[in-house]
């Protein structure tokens, strides 16, 4: 059974869609938290590029780019009570997906 109480280190990796969502809610940990341990490692982004036709018979030079950008950031944070982290993801914005990892001592 986990210990609610219990300090331990967290570490949080952050995957949005957008870079301004993803930079509020770091923004938000450094905020609530307040802590003196706490440290952000922006992962490179990843780009997905998919390409259409706009004529569906043989303008094949004729084509429409998009492009989907997944923007990532890591933050370890020592010593940090179980609950401040829950309170955090209670308030996860959408569009933001959180993998969780807790190390005890």
């Amino acid at each position: 059974m986990l210990n609610l109480n219990k300090k331990v280190t967290a570490i949080i990796s952050i995957k949005s869609f957008s870079i301004n969502i993803l930079k509020y809610y770091i923004a938000a940990f450094y905020s609530l938290n307040k802590l003196k341990h706490i440290s952000l490692i922006y992962q490179p982004t990843k780009y997905k590029t998919l390409t259409v036709l706009k004529s569906p018979h043989k303008y094949k030079k004729a084509q429409e780019h998009y492009q989907l950008r997944i923007y990532k950031g890591v933050l370890t944070i020592l010593d940090v009570n179980i609950n401040k982290i829950y309170l955090l993801l209670s308030n996860k914005p959408q569009g933001v997906s959180i993998n969780i990892k807790l190390k005890h001592k």
